[in-house]
């Protein structure tokens, strides 16, 4: 793990709330390596907060994160607060063993919560690089169908690979943001149970699949607990996908 004191190149907001940071690693950090779908942690006064790398490794020199506020915790203030007044941030990294180096040898599954999509970002514009003969599948929940800030992005990730697909989970369904028809918004409380069950679960054969999750036991990753943090774990292909 390696510590740096890096500048703010840039913050712009990708919704209402949530601000795309983008850091400049300092001269000396050019041998520097992460993993698609490792985090990194910001260091504050008394305490490290883990943020999930939105960028992939192959962007050299840079790092980029997603960060949205969470009500009602210290620690989101003290990093808006940061994010509002700073120039520089300082930094852990890489940390994690949750990630992807190749594309695995089976259907892909990834789920994320709210700003969680920035540790499946890594990893698709990673696997990016080579052909995905495979079929990747991304759910996305979020709390409302504005919180799918990146829904024009997957849109063209769509575009650009046809064997990936998205399927955007919200509490609140209101607006068709990426042009789907509204049968493929899905109520935020099956997209763990029924619907990934149905499609993934029902039937089963050897060939291996993988699954990638990050943890909704939090709508922000603006503190250090476990349930910020993702996983990894193996399943089996459904025969019906």
């Amino acid at each position: 793990m390696n510590r740096f004191v890096c500048a703010i190149e840039s913050i712009d907001y990708l919704n209402h709330d949530t601000r795309r940071v983008i850091l400049s690693l300092p001269d000396g950090s050019a041998r520097l390596t992460f993993k698609a779908g490792q985090y990194l942690n910001v260091v504050l006064a008394e305490k490290l907060c883990p943020f999930s790398i939105a960028s992939p490794p192959e962007l050299k020199g840079k790092v980029e994160l997603h960060i949205k506020p969470t009500p009602g915790s210290d620690d989101s203030v003290e990093i808006e607060k940061l994010l509002d007044e700073a120039t520089t941030l300082e930094i852990e990294l890489p940390i994690g063993d949750c990630y992807v180096e190749q594309a695995p040898k089976g259907t892909l599954i990834l789920m994320a919560a709210s700003t969680g999509i920035t540790q499946m970002k890594s990893i698709i514009e990673h696997l990016a690089a080579d052909v995905i003969s495979e079929p990747t599948y991304l759910y996305w929940g979020v709390i409302a169908d504005s919180d799918l800030y990146l829904a024009q992005l997957c849109r063209e990730w769509e575009q650009v690979n046809k064997t990936f697909i998205l399927y955007p989970l919200s509490a609140n369904p209101i607006h068709r943001l990426i042009g789907r028809v509204e049968q493929d918004w899905y109520p935020m409380p099956c997209w763990k149970t029924s619907r990934t069950s149905k499609k993934f679960l029902s039937s089963w054969e050897d060939r291996p699949a993988w699954s990638m999750r990050h943890s909704i036991g939090s709508s922000s990753e603006a503190c250090p607990k476990k349930t910020c943090l993702p996983t990894f774990f193996p399943t089996r292909r459904a025969t019906n996908v």
